[in-house]
């Protein structure tokens, strides 16, 4: 699975964002949760990009870059996330690559 990257601004702070594509879906990945010694990665938590504006740029670094700014909730793993919140949010998806560290 290739890694993509995303500029995003995430309440006032403009980011730079791990995103994968996954089931026909590019999702920004909120955090990464490593285990080294079997050299995988999983995703804490994916923010599905379906429903926010973004576009995608071929070819470039970069690759996608959302259009407007995205509540800080979305990004914060160790707080649950509100009940009523109009994005598409997957938490501890099944998801495992291999060394993503030379993948960026």
């Amino acid at each position: 699975m290739e890694i993509y990257s995303a500029r995003v601004v995430v309440g006032s702070n403009l980011c730079r964002c791990d995103v994968i594509y996954h089931d026909d879906e590019y999702w920004l990945v909120a955090e990464w949760l490593d285990t080294p010694s079997e050299g995988w990665s999983s995703p804490a938590r994916l923010v599905g990009l379906r429903g926010v504006d973004h576009k995608i740029l071929q070819g470039n670094d970069p690759r996608i870059v959302v259009s407007y700014s995205l509540p800080t909730f979305l990004f914060d793993t160790q707080t649950p996330l509100p009940q009523e919140h109009e994005y598409e949010v997957w938490d501890l998806p099944p998801i495992r690559i291999r060394d993503k560290r030379g993948m960026s």
